[in-house]
């Protein structure tokens, strides 16, 4: 529960930041919640679970813009 909790403040912080100017702020955020998925997708796949179809999308968004 820990790691979902960590991504969905993640989902919050980044939330808070998407319509703001670029700022180092919004890049903190956004390299958060990267992290934060990054983190939880791992724990399901060592426990043998299936990851969601909609967090592996995200994730892979995420991985994809990772740079912007």
């Amino acid at each position: 529960m820990i790691l979902w909790d960590r991504v969905v403040q993640a989902r919050a912080d980044f939330a808070l930041h998407r319509n703001l100017p670029a700022s180092q702020s919004k890049s903190i955020a956004r390299a958060e919640l990267l992290t934060a998925l990054e983190a939880y997708a791992a724990y399901l796949i060592d426990h043998r679970r299936p990851i969601p179809y909609l967090l592996r999308d995200e994730l892979q968004i995420r991985r994809l813009t990772r740079h912007e």
